[in-house]
């Protein structure tokens, strides 16, 4: 009978496959199968783990970001500059001074005479003359030059023994005096407020300035029999100074103005300068009244020294180039 005797492929030589009834030797080649695959299974699990590549993570989601703040409102515009017609122009100034006051003239630490040197020098003086130049510095700043001087003559009649510039002076002599004080000023006046001036009508400057007064003083007593020759000499301060002025716009051409300046060294000299004034515009000129004070004292560290506060009233004309 065709295909009888011949085993068939996978089951086992002794039984056919229509037989139901296996036994246990089938049984055991099977299981031996299935043990086989598992075991190569578990040998070829741990590879592929390793080669499996590590799974990507996912990145951090970002940080809640702060609401950002409002912007600022924008700044105001700047408000408009506006200068008055005597800032930044360059003026010429002559001013008359009525001042009073008597230089005093005494012996410092340095003189070694006996006879003492202490006189008010007679002939008040009357009448100052000053000049003052004015010129741009830069916006509402402005440099000036301001010049004076004033002299006076006068007699008296020695009480004591004196000595004047080391040439002595017998009591009771008749003596003929002459002084004469000049002062020059250079000024750097900043203006430091408000600001932005605008269309401000005040304008508060600081002064920065240089000055020098010289002072001069002569003796004669031409019936003496001591003085024989005429007694004269001078004495000079220079100093820087330092102050603070104002000036008020009343309107467009009149303006008010005060300064203050000075400075002082112990035993070696001192100024002061303190003036106010009123000033009309009237086209190309300006005039002005007011007053002024000027103290000056020359270093007592010498053989003789010279001081005075003068003071009064002055009127003033200007006349602006530009």
């Amino acid at each position: 009978m065709l295909g009888r005797g011949i085993p068939t492929r996978g089951w086992p030589a002794t039984r056919a496959p229509g037989n139901t009834n296996f036994d246990e030797g089938y049984v055991k080649h099977i299981l031996r199968r299935w043990y086989c695959v598992c075991l190569l299974v578990c040998w070829i699990s741990p590879g592929w783990a390793q080669e499996q590549p590590p799974a990507e993570q996912a990145p951090p989601a970002p940080a809640p970001q702060a609401p950002k703040p409002p912007s600022p409102p924008p700044l105001p515009p700047r408000p408009v500059d506006v200068k008055m017609p005597d800032e930044g122009a360059i003026s010429i100034g002559l001013w008359g001074w009525g001042l009073t006051g008597q230089p005093v003239f005494d012996s410092g630490t340095l003189q070694a005479s006996t006879e003492g040197s202490h006189v008010r020098m007679p002939g008040e003086a009357r009448f100052g003359r000053g000049a003052d130049v004015s010129l741009p510095a830069g916006g509402h700043n402005a440099l000036r030059i301001i010049y004076f001087d004033t002299k006076a003559a006068g007699n008296f009649t020695a009480p004591v023994d004196l000595n004047f510039w080391s040439i002595p002076f017998s009591a009771g002599d008749y003596v003929y005096t002459n002084y004469r004080v000049r002062s020059a000023k250079i000024s750097y006046e900043f203006v430091s407020w408000p600001f932005p001036i605008g269309s401000r009508k005040i304008r508060v400057k600081t002064l920065w300035q240089a000055q020098v007064t010289r002072i001069e003083a002569n003796f004669n007593a031409p019936l003496s029999t001591t003085a024989t020759i005429p007694a004269g000499g001078s004495k000079t301060v220079v100093l820087p100074t330092i102050g603070m002025g104002v000036s008020y716009y009343l309107s467009k051409n009149l303006r008010f103005d005060a300064d203050a300046s000075g400075f002082l060294i112990p035993h070696h000299g001192a100024i002061g300068d303190v003036d106010s004034s009123i000033g009309y515009r009237i086209s190309k000129l300006e005039f002005q009244v007011g007053a002024k004070l000027y103290y000056f004292k020359t270093s007592t560290h010498s053989d003789f020294y010279m001081k005075e506060l003068f003071g009064g009233p002055f009127v003033g004309v200007k006349f602006f180039l530009n």
